[in-house]
């Protein structure tokens, strides 16, 4: 449990009572590869952190999986809509790996803001990442193109290239197999 306040700790120091506290609500878990945290109809009651594994976040359009992203150790990961709003969930939390999770609870989450002030601050900055993230993907997804996007998790996530099946990181890259195939084939050539 210490990496994860060391983590918090990073984002901005915390006094010893909010500490305290985290030390009596955060709860851990292992999971399985293959396993749902969380399921279309459900309602996102829980904010994980990552200590190892990795995890997917998609939803379903019609039959096709839509992959929104992958998270992997020392991140934090909800399903937005649903964590924040406390509503009925459209997507999927899916461990691509076996792992180990940290978890609280969203009404832990609200009494550690209202409580302690200074946890707003590691709240903010991981709102901020997650806001980049989208951001970066989306305009990805609308300025480049394949090959581009391809480079851009050469370059940035290169971790992804060896722990995600090629199939899911071409639905992450909004691409088909067969065109991921022919840009490392590319990439590979130069």
């Amino acid at each position: 449990m210490e990496d994860v306040l060391q983590f918090i700790c990073s984002i901005y120091p915390q006094q010893k009572a909010c500490l305290s506290h985290l030390r009596k609500i955060i709860q851990e878990k292992s999971v399985v590869k293959g396993e749902l945290l969380l399921r279309p109809g459900q309602v996102n009651r829980e904010l994980y952190f990552i200590r190892r594994g990795l995890i997917r976040s998609y939803f379903l359009q019609g039959k096709n999986e839509v992959v929104d992203f992958f998270l992997w150790e020392r991140e934090a990961i909800v399903e937005v809509g649903s964590f924040y709003e406390q509503s009925p969930s459209r997507g999927f939390l899916q461990m691509m790996e076996d792992g180990d999770l940290y978890f609280i609870t969203y009404e832990d989450l609200q009494y550690l803001y209202r409580t302690y002030i200074e946890f707003n601050y590691v709240g903010r900055v991981l709102q901020e990442r997650y806001y980049m993230m989208f951001f970066k993907l989306c305009r990805s997804l609308k300025a480049e193109t394949a090959l581009e996007r391809y480079r851009g998790v050469l370059e940035n996530q290169p971790e992804l290239l060896h722990r995600v099946p090629l199939g899911d990181l071409a639905k992450y890259l909004k691409m088909r197999p067969e065109t991921l195939s022919r840009v490392r084939n590319r990439l590979q050539r130069i």
